[in-house]
């Protein structure tokens, strides 16, 4: 009895320390609002989807020096006859897209996030444009006491634009787009890159070709909030996954690449062998059936950017398995005869719908799961070549 009952004790507790902890926990993080609400104004009250609509409603003319519509709001059309029927009749291939307008800002006075690109004034108020997916996800999965600092770095005099870290097929769809724009459209633009991530060989090669002798005064290596006095922002519509062809084109305005061997008319795979993911068990076997027929087995990893646009950019016929390298059908006017293979359980049409604002011929096919490894369909797909 004197057990149960000194049991019965310790378990009451146990569970007082644990609710106290939490009205503890509680109480603290409503005293980091209220200090952080009195210190600096910067709680989040707002999401601005679009800085121009919300101009006059919530007062934002302190913070926009310029605007301009860079491309009108439109339509694009996927449902072309050169793609695959079985794909265009999927429930999953979406025909049309509709894209907002694509808007230039010069911006005063505001702060961002060197690692998101996300932007927002004193007033506490986020501008969506500045950040190429779903604002609401990222702040529910980040920290805003971090990522609205009160230690931000104040720079001058410069017109900054954020250029944020992201895997290869979306830092060319989404964010070297942004960048080409803004260069454009304004001449002092200096480019903002997070020291602290692992930046990826292709951020800066393709940098140093756009930017030329101009890249050390140009880009900046920098970490954490910066507050600034000049910011240009280029609108980034929440399309990931679809491509419009105005990205298609400043892309190619700007990597419009000399050949510097005749590679016209080649047949190229890009292999896979490499990656960390989707690997398939006979990939192997399948490259040598295709030097056989003439194809030549790339490997995208060891190429550097520009070299990489100027491998795909000629072929002829690109057979490759689902991956970023399969971005780089953008480059380049010659169409071609694509075939995209797929996991056994996971599909994504994002570069059907490339091929076919490009006028590219598109077929896919998908692996087979034998013993939980995937096979690629090699006789299927020989026989259709």
């Amino acid at each position: 009895m004197t057990r149960r009952i000194l049991s019965s004790w310790s378990n009451f507790r146990l569970k007082f320390w644990i609710e106290y902890g939490k009205a503890i926990y509680y109480f603290a993080n409503r005293l980091l609002d209220v200090f952080l609400y009195r210190n600096s104004s910067r709680i989040v009250l707002n999401i601005v989807h679009s800085i121009q609509e919300s101009y006059h409603l919530l007062g934002l003319k302190t913070n926009v020096a310029s605007f301009k519509v860079l491309t009108e709001a439109h339509l694009e059309d996927y449902d072309q006859a050169f793609i695959d029927k079985a794909i265009r009749n999927d429930i999953g291939y979406i025909r049309k897209k509709e894209f907002p307008s694509r808007n230039y800002y010069e911006l005063k006075e505001v702060t961002f996030s060197v690692s998101k690109g996300l932007i927002w004034n004193d007033k506490g108020h986020i501008f969506s444009e500045s950040f190429s997916g779903s604002v609401k996800r990222l702040l529910y999965n980040t920290n805003p006491h971090i990522m609205l600092s009160l230690n931000a770095k104040f720079v001058e005099g410069d017109n900054l634009i954020s250029l944020p870290v992201k895997p290869f097929y979306h830092f060319v769809f989404e964010e070297l787009p942004a960048i080409l724009f803004a260069l454009e459209n304004c001449s002092y633009l200096k480019i903002v890159i997070d020291q602290k991530s692992q930046i990826p060989a292709f951020y800066m090669e393709s940098l140093k070709y756009l930017l030329g002798d101009k890249f050390e005064d140009k880009v900046i290596l920098c970490s954490g909030v910066i507050k600034t006095s000049d910011y240009t922002l280029i609108s980034k519509p929440d399309t990931s996954g679809y491509i419009s062809n105005s990205e298609i084109e400043i892309l190619n305005q700007y990597f419009d690449l000399e050949d510097t061997e005749s590679t016209d008319g080649h047949k190229i795979y890009i292999s896979r062998e490499m990656a960390p993911s989707r690997n398939m068990e006979n990939e192997a076997k399948f490259q040598k059936s295709l030097e056989r027929l003439g194809f030549k087995v790339l490997h995208l990893e060891k190429l550097s950017f520009v070299d990489q646009v100027r491998a795909v950019k000629q072929a002829s016929e690109v057979i490759a398995p689902h991956g970023a390298g399969l971005s780089n059908l953008v480059w380049g006017k010659k169409e071609k005869k694509v075939i995209e293979i797929f996991p056994s359980q996971y599909q994504n049409l994002c570069f059907a719908r490339l091929a076919a604002l490009k006028g590219h011929s598109y077929r896919s096919y998908a692996c087979n799961r034998q013993d939980g490894k995937e096979m690629i369909p090699i006789d299927d797909i020989i026989q259709s070549l």
